[in-house]
């Protein structure tokens, strides 16, 4: 497995250059380049851009090369990030191999709620087909937090963990970035998934037999994707009990949200919910750092997740057996009407398309 990803520029103008006003070689330049998530930032010189073949001076993360003036920049992912695509790639195949022992006629017509996760194999269906985006979803809410929160011990608490994907990426986080970060994580759901991080501190609860004191020195609370599970009277009774229990300073919140289109703000769906809790912290002795309840991030770059994150990586030997289900299927019979109509094959998300999260600050007011 190749450890470099390309990009490609059909000419120097793709990529903003700085002069380099300390060099005496007047054919040499410095180039910057912001990766589309700014946090992969690299300087690489070149002869000028001249129109020798494979002309380029390596840096740290990577290096620009020329061949007939097409220009490629290649990112070395490295030893950290090379092992997420590692991680990625085998716990992917983990979940599949127990999957493909399954009966998969159960996925037929069912959606994917916390009623239907019970099933094994809609646990396998759920992270076969969001597993590696969602991390790094989160793995991108939790550097955002990370690199601008003042405080660097955390109590987290995540509501709807689920397996614990957002745990995951915060100790890949906490691995890549060698911050000293010291943090303490309570994962709560109302089914014990399979496939959870060995470690993850869980508890087995419904959100509204959540009380007071399970939000005492609590300052990040995430919501992975279940906020549009959650009814308006719950998100009130859970926003009374945040009040009453919390004695944080500075209360984030992190919140996933489900969408078809993350540019179309009209297609976030929960983030109405996120409101209900929004507003009440305000209307309650907090100040909202950005003084909006709605706001959330997205990728800009809605092309293949592999284009905007070095690590990301998906076997595409999985995604030529799921996207053809009910061919591969072992009992598929075409003479039998239910297997004519079979509709359980799916696709895994592997564009940002689908990704859209929240950061949102809370800050107590002095009484």
């Amino acid at each position: 497995m190749s450890n470099i990803k390309s990009f490609r520029f059909n000419t120097k103008v793709n990529i903003k250059r700085k002069c380099n006003e300390n060099t005496t070689d007047k054919d040499i330049l410095c180039y910057r380049y912001y990766h589309e998530l700014k946090e992969l930032c690299y300087i690489c010189q070149i002869d000028a851009f001249s129109n020798k073949q494979n002309s380029f001076i390596e840096n740290q993360d990577g290096f620009i090369y020329e061949i007939n003036n097409i220009f490629y920049f290649i990112i070395n992912k490295g030893k950290e990030m090379e092992e997420i695509t590692t991680f990625l790639e085998e716990h992917t195949k983990t979940v599949f191999n127990d999957f493909k022992n399954e009966e998969w006629c159960e996925l037929q017509n069912n959606g994917l709620d916390v009623e239907h996760y019970n099933d094994i194999s809609k646990q396998q269906y759920y992270l076969l087909k969001y597993f590696p985006a969602y991390f790094t979803e989160y793995y991108n809410a939790y550097s955002v937090l990370l690199k601008n929160a003042t405080n660097k011990n955390f109590n987290i608490l995540s509501i709807g963990c689920g397996s614990g994907i957002d745990y995951y990426s915060l100790e890949h986080y906490k691995r890549v970035s060698k911050k000293e970060l010291n943090y303490t994580y309570l994962g709560i759901d109302m089914i014990e998934w399979n496939y959870e991080h060995p470690d993850m501190p869980f508890l087995m609860s419904k959100v509204s037999d959540l009380n007071e004191k399970t939000f005492v020195d609590i300052d990040v609370i995430v919501f992975p994707k279940i906020l549009t599970e959650l009814s308006n009277d719950e998100m009130n009774e859970l926003a009374e009990k945040i009040l009453n229990g919390n004695t944080s300073k500075e209360l984030y919140f992190i919140n996933s949200y489900i969408t078809s289109d993350a540019t179309d703000n009209t297609t976030i769906k929960g983030i109405d919910k996120f409101e209900i809790i929004c507003k009440k912290l305000q209307e309650n002795n907090y100040t909202l750092a950005d003084d909006k309840c709605n706001t959330y991030h997205y990728l800009k770059n809605q092309k293949g997740l592999s284009n905007t994150h070095s690590f990301f990586n998906y076997p595409d030997e999985i995604i030529d057996v799921i996207k053809e289900l009910p061919t591969n299927c072992s009992k598929f019979d075409n003479s039998i009407e239910k297997c004519q109509q079979c509709n359980i094959s799916f696709y895994p998300i592997l564009t940002g398309k689908y990704l859209a999260y929240q950061i949102s600050k809370f800050v107590q007011n002095d009484n």
